[in-house]
């Protein structure tokens, strides 16, 4: 869960056998599916990290990796407004802290890194359903992070972020992310308020969907990272792969599991 915030850091996807889509397939409605474990293998060096999630209804209130890592989840009525992560001595290492609008939109958020003392903060303005103007700001985990890091804008299209351009104002460097996706369910999908927190950290995760294509474009220089995937009779992921271009030792693996 780890890249669900620091998140969200997800980018995972997926590798699984018979056994896991049957008894991802069982559930009685497609509302009423949820993730309870995943089982991630990097093809780098073969680690492999299991992470089981763990809900009050279908609020999400943590999840406990392999190496002893684990997070709790806070909400106020329908919406996260808190996400800790404690390593496997209890130690509080990073902090994670969600604003919203009268309209339950998502207007800042602040993470707080204490292993090294970094801060950082984003700020959202909707400027329309589909545009969503930002600015990140770096700081400590004992100041209010005020200097001005990076601006930019977030697109959608279909109810998913088509888009993310982002300047570096310091240096006058601008990229741009663009995403394609699939038209099945995301894991995440029926997480009470997963789907506010889609675009944090210039990067998206599918709110409604599954992320096929991840192409990042800076001057001349480009790159991009392709994910498949196979489904349960719900058309919800059970297995899949994500890797950068053809560099197969970038491939990280991730079988999915559900509630039934």
């Amino acid at each position: 869960m780890k890249k669900l915030l620091y998140l969200f850091a997800f980018s995972a996807v997926f590798l699984t056998s018979c056994s896991s889509s049957d008894s991802s397939s069982t559930a009685t409605t497609e509302s009423d599916v949820l993730i309870t474990k995943t089982i991630e293998t990097s093809a780098s060096d073969n680690s492999v990290l299991t992470t089981n999630f763990t809900y009050n209804g279908k609020k999400l209130i943590g999840s406990t990796d392999s190496e002893g890592y684990h997070e709790v989840f806070t909400y106020v009525g329908d919406l996260i407004s808190s996400i800790k992560a404690y390593d496997d001595t209890n130690t509080l290492i990073t902090e994670e802290t969600f604003t919203y609008n009268g309209n339950n939109l998502l207007i800042s958020y602040l993470l707080n890194d204490y292993t090294t003392d970094h801060g950082r903060r984003e700020e959202f303005v909707h400027v329309s359903n589909d545009n969503i103007s930002y600015s990140v700001y770096n700081g400590t985990t004992t100041e209010q992070p005020t200097s001005l890091l990076e601006t930019g804008s977030i697109h959608f299209a279909n109810g998913e972020i088509s888009h993310i351009n982002t300047e570096v104002p310091s240096v006058g460097n601008t990229y741009t992310r663009t995403y394609t996706y699939d038209t099945k369910n995301n894991p995440f999908k029926n997480v009470t308020g997963y789907d506010k927190l889609s675009f944090l950290n210039e990067e998206a995760n599918g709110v409604t969907h599954n992320i096929l294509t991840d192409a990042f474009a800076e001057a001349n220089q480009s790159s991009i990272t392709t994910s498949t995937y196979t489904y349960n009779s719900l058309n919800f992921p059970v297995t899949g792969f994500e890797m950068e271009g053809t560099d197969t030792t970038t491939q990280v693996s991730t079988q999915y599991f559900y509630n039934n």
